[in-house]
């Protein structure tokens, strides 16, 4: 799998710290504020839960949304000043990724995400969800 390791420093930083495999330990309740138009996500912190595939969203904001595949589910972490904070599950998968999810936050703090999943040996799947009401 695509395993993610990470780490974060400031860019005038001399240094920073050696990368490690990024992953989460995820609370138990939702009561964490996203700041975007997608609901209420669930509090958490680093730890062992491996995140692959993950990719930044594009925007500005004091959280960053990463989205990521943890286990068998696309999930949406909160990163504050480099620390993991929160996360939303997004959806159940099916099969694994098979490349990077596609993630970007519009001007309204909705955010939009793409992924693509194998359907059978020769076709994947191109999937679209946003925070956005359709209508």
């Amino acid at each position: 799998q695509a395993q993610t390791w990470f780490t974060a420093g400031a860019l005038d930083a001399e240094s920073w710290a050696v990368p490690v495999p990024l992953g989460i330990t995820p609370g138990e309740t939702a009561d964490f504020m996203t700041g975007y138009n997608g609901g209420m996500g669930f509090k958490a912190e680093s730890g062992t839960g491996p995140l692959t595939w993950a990719v930044p969203s594009t925007g500005r904001s004091d959280l960053l949304p990463v989205a990521a595949q943890l286990d068998n589910q696309l999930t949406v972490i909160y990163l504050q000043a480099g620390v993991i904070v929160g996360y939303q599950p997004v959806i159940q998968l099916e099969q694994d990724l098979i490349g990077l999810p596609a993630f970007t936050a519009d001007l309204e703090r909705h955010l939009m995400l793409a992924w693509s999943a194998p359907e059978s040996v020769d076709e994947a799947a191109l999937q679209w969800t946003t925070t956005r009401p359709l209508n």
